[in-house]
């Protein structure tokens, strides 16, 4: 039960429905253990999704951190006209003001 519990079920009740059928379906028996249920259930132990929501959260981290070094060197070349920098980006100017105000930049030839 504990297994069950701590798996996070992406497909929702419609996963647990269909790995207990194929279980039953696999072996003839009155209880279902562990080494009934699928690997990637078995592998779900708890704790795993901490990890998981760390390495998201690194990814993230780095994600955001290459963004930001993106604006800041297309500022750069644009000489800080946020116009240019933003058709360097191949975004739009608009776009370009939100990630500017997200990372805290001006955007000026300064920054």
């Amino acid at each position: 039960m504990q297994l069950l519990q701590s798996y996070s079920w992406p497909g929702n009740v419609r996963e647990l429905e269909s790995i207990l059928e194929r279980t039953m379906n696999i072996y003839d028996v009155p209880l279902i253990f562990q080494e009934h249920l699928p690997t990637q259930l078995r592998c779900s132990i708890v704790g795993t999704t901490n990890h998981l929501d760390e390495d998201k959260r690194m990814l993230e981290v780095g994600l955001n951190s290459a963004e930001k070094d993106l604006l800041v060197e297309a500022l750069r070349r644009a000489e800080g006209n946020k116009a240019k920098a933003a058709k360097i980006l191949g975004i739009h100017r608009s776009a370009l003001y939100k990630k500017l105000a997200k990372y805290g930049l001006k955007g000026g030839k300064s920054s």
